[in-house]
């Protein structure tokens, strides 16, 4: 639980780190010699560093806080409790009967609010999610009808602080690789004819 609150919140502290950086990088610009500014600067380097170490622990961590589940109903809860708050968007399940893998159930739905988030912030109206097994491997297929992932993402992806948002630092897709390699699987991002799609593999045992 405390893993799952600790991930939320590093995702949510990304928005106002990112437009103090914002802010911080214009100033020092305009008067490079700023003793204020750079004192902010350099408590900013170390807020950002703090938050990238929190996220390496996440990611040790997590790998002792495994189980074999079901995902059906785990994904058709993500489903249900993130329209909720969003009455206007649509997601769409396509699940066999049962869908054994292990993980963490509570990393996988904040890493799948995330991701529904993400869509939302990329112009998306609607979500399409393929669940099955592939080579034996638990697959989860998920895209979208949003703007796709800008190429700087696609090139850069794996890194943190890697963001064409505006807003945000770029911590929730990384924090959600590395929350699933520390699960044994993979997650890898691409762009199809119509939005992005991201393909998250885990393993059944």
């Amino acid at each position: 639980s405390l893993g799952g609150l600790s991930a939320g919140f590093l995702h949510e502290l990304g928005t106002p780190l990112n437009t103090i950086r914002l802010k911080v990088e214009k100033l020092l610009i305009q008067d490079p010699e700023s003793k204020q500014v750079k004192t902010i600067d350099k408590a900013l380097a170390q807020c950002e560093s703090i938050v990238s170490n929190l996220n390496i622990a996440q990611h040790e961590v997590a790998e002792n806080k495994l189980e074999i589940i079901d995902l059906v109903p785990l994904l058709n809860s993500s489903k249900d409790n993130f329209l909720n708050g969003h009455s206007d968007f649509s997601i769409e399940l396509t699940l066999p009967n049962e869908l054994k893998a292990k993980v963490s159930p509570v990393r996988l739905s904040l890493i799948l609010k995330v991701l529904f988030d993400n869509a939302v912030e990329a112009n998306a109206t609607s979500i399409f999610i393929k669940a099955n097994d592939t080579d034996d491997n638990p697959t989860i297929l998920i895209h979208d009808n949003g703007s796709g992932f800008d190429m700087f993402i696609l090139n850069e992806f794996g890194s943190p602080y890697i963001s064409t948002k505006g807003r945000g630092r770029g911590l929730g897709l990384f924090s959600s690789l590395l929350s699933i390699e520390s699960m044994g699987g993979n997650l890898s991002i691409s762009n199809i004819s119509e939005g992005g799609e991201i393909k998250i593999s885990l393993l059944k045992s």
